[in-house]
Formats: structure tokens, sequence, C-alpha cells
């Protein structure tokens, strides 16, 4: 239940930081100036201040949280709730959930596109990716539990239908996503 902290010049172990139950997924903001990490059986996200190697806030969020993604501009982490097949979305300048989107059964991992328009979710049990953002709210990042814009999952060898950038089903086996 730690966080090692790797000096990568010498690839050498500097610091290990507590955290809570089996971390699993980790996140940086773009700065790096914060380590967001999931874990798994507590239901929180860690955020981890990179300049003291300290914990400084525990996000409640769903389920079993697994992946982890932040937006190109910092603003939020998309985390996804395995066991409540749920994304939840942190603002990470009050570190607090904003939006908890329902999402495919089992979502397991989650990418932002490179302009911040999506945030596509690999849905491990029901073999879908799922879109989060859209045509009337082109940010990810602004949705609020009250006006997701556009969520929607495809099932494999289905082709999207929306305007934007293309999400590509994965078939039978969805644990990871290439755009």
């Amino acid at each position: 239940n730690t966080v090692s902290v790797i000096e990568t010049a010498t690839n050498t172990v500097i610091a290990a930081v507590p955290v809570a139950r089996t971390p699993t997924g980790v996140a940086m903001t773009p700065d790096g100036a914060f380590a967001y990490v999931t874990n798994l059986l507590s239901g929180t996200v860690s955020v981890i201040a990179t300049a003291t190697n300290a914990v400084t806030a525990t996000v409640p969020v769903g389920d079993s949280p697994r992946g982890m993604a932040i937006t190109p501009d910092g603003a939020f982490a998309y985390v996804t709730n395995q066991g409540s097949s749920t994304v939840s979305v942190i603002g990470t300048a009050t570190n607090t959930v904003v939006a908890t989107v329902p999402v495919g059964t089992s979502p397991f991992t989650v990418t932002i596109s490179p302009d911040g328009a999506f945030a596509y979710v690999t849905n491990a049990n029901s073999n879908t990716v799922s879109v989060i953002g859209g045509q009337s709210d082109p940010a990810p990042g602004n949705n609020s539990a009250s006006d997701v814009a556009f969520v929607s999952s495809y099932p494999p060898c289905e082709s999207p239908t929306f305007a934007g950038p293309t999400a590509f089903p994965l078939g039978t086996s969805n644990i990871g996503l290439i755009a």
C-alpha cells in the first residue's frame, strides 16, 4: 500500500509514499506537480505532490477504481471504476468528484484524445468502448454530473456515427486502447 518514487537517473527507489489499499493505476499532471493514484480496494484516489512525495488529498470515487487519465490541460482526472461501471471525473483544482458518468460493464482503462475533446473508456466485460464528450460539449472536462453531453458505447464491429475522433472497437479483448 505504497507508491515507490524512482530516481530515473539511477533507477533507484528514493521514497515510498503510503497510500490507501492496493494502488493500481497512476497518472501524472502535465506539469509533473502531482501524481494521481487509484486505490483498487479502497475506492479512492490518492493525490501525491511530487515536490514533497506526500499525499495531499484522498478522493472518494466509485467501486474498484483502476484506470486513470488526466486531460491535456491538467484540469480533470478521469477514473474508471471497474466495480460500479462508472467513470469519476475529478476536478484537479479542488480534488473533488465533479461528475460520475455511467459507462459499459467493468471499465478498465481510459485515455483522453490529444485535443482533450473526448475520453475513451474500454469496458472489459461488455466488450465496448464508451466515449465521453461530443458534439454539444466538445471538452470532456466541461461535463458535470447534470450535463454530460455525450456518452455512447460501441460494441465490436460497429462503426461510431458521431462527428469527432474515431473510436476503435477492440473485439473480444479490450484491455487496452489504440487511438
